[in-house]
């Protein structure tokens, strides 16, 4: 470990660095490449990159990182279809009455269905395969400027007559980016009813693996939306909240902020590589702090 005055820390940060190096030490790929071997080796590095005043902020930050093995989260995506099927009272969860989408990234529903065994993400006959909110809107406008497109019109029409629509995030975390895409389902479903392309409203359900307390209380605008999740998060863990917790002292969680608007005022402002300003502008968009200063990683085994 970096040679650094523990002492003034106060936070039993080596037990907890322990421990992570722990977990992390499973990973398939540890050492390969570039990659670092231990935990403390990250830490080395990117210490390196900051002014010394921040080393000991740092150190906090890294010894208080949720580190969420891929085996646990798997183990969430079973208990979330379990959830699904009780909600729905069905014996199993499939395709047939279900349109089930991912906000972003579709790679989210195939490793949602693998790891649950959701039968059926292959047949095209009960599942077009929109796979995000954003596919089906673009196939909804398509429709609008084409009328001559009958395979994808019966596509769409299969997979929005559903009683279910499922929604699949990794994690909901400042809760605005499934907030618009909530609405955005809410406006389509409208859409639909009124052009009689569905007979009935279906109703919306959120799955995640990893939701905050903060993220529920946005998403609490949304009258009776269910939300199945594996694991929580309270305000005891958000480093910007008067309710954190992580640290025995004030001043450690003072030092620890004072690093993250560093970093933010210092390198997200300005780094000006087009996508992420993109990202940052979005962020800004949707209440996020204007220096993108606090964040969160749902980190696992494969991703390092």
């Amino acid at each position: 470990m970096p040679n650094l005055d523990h002492d003034s820390l106060g936070e039993g940060m080596d037990d907890r660095i322990c421990f992570l190096q722990h977990q992390l030490s499973q990973h398939p790929y540890i050492g390969w490449g570039e990659m670092p071997f231990t935990y403390n080796d990250r830490i080395e590095t990117s210490l390196e990159t900051l002014p010394k005043k921040y080393h000991s902020a740092a150190i906090s930050l890294f010894a208080s990182v949720v580190y969420l093995p891929k085996i646990w989260l798997d183990e969430i995506w079973r208990g979330v279809a379990l959830e699904l099927m009780l909600l729905n009272n069905s014996r199993k969860m499939d395709f047939k009455n279900a349109l089930i989408l991912a906000v972003d990234d579709p790679g989210i529903l195939t490793n949602f269905t693998r790891v649950a065994k959701i039968p059926g993400r292959e047949d095209s006959d009960n599942n077009p395969n929109f796979g995000t909110t954003s596919k089906l809107i673009d196939a909804l406008l398509y429709l609008t400027l084409s009328n001559n497109d009958s395979e994808l019109l019966n596509s769409v029409k299969v997979a929005v007559n559903k009683k279910w629509w499922v929604l699949l995030a990794d994690n909901v975390i400042s809760g605005s980016s499934a907030k618009n895409e909530i609405e955005k389902l809410h406006k389509i479903i409208g859409l639909l009813y009124q052009s009689q392309i569905i007979c009935s409203e279906p109703r919306i359900v959120l799955c995640t693996q990893v939701v905050t307390q903060h993220a529920l209380k946005v998403l609490d605008i949304f009258a009776n939306l269910p939300v199945i999740y594996g694991l929580k998060f309270d305000d005891t863990y958000r480093i910007n909240s008067k309710d954190c917790l992580f640290y025995k002292r004030q001043s450690t969680l003072s030092q620890v902020r004072e690093l993250c608007e560093w970093f933010g005022d210092s390198l997200f402002l300005n780094y000006s590589q087009k996508v992420f300003q993109d990202r940052l502008n979005l962020h800004r968009k949707k209440g996020g702090q204007l220096n993108y200063a606090y964040g969160w990683r749902v980190h696992d085994s494969d991703t390092g």
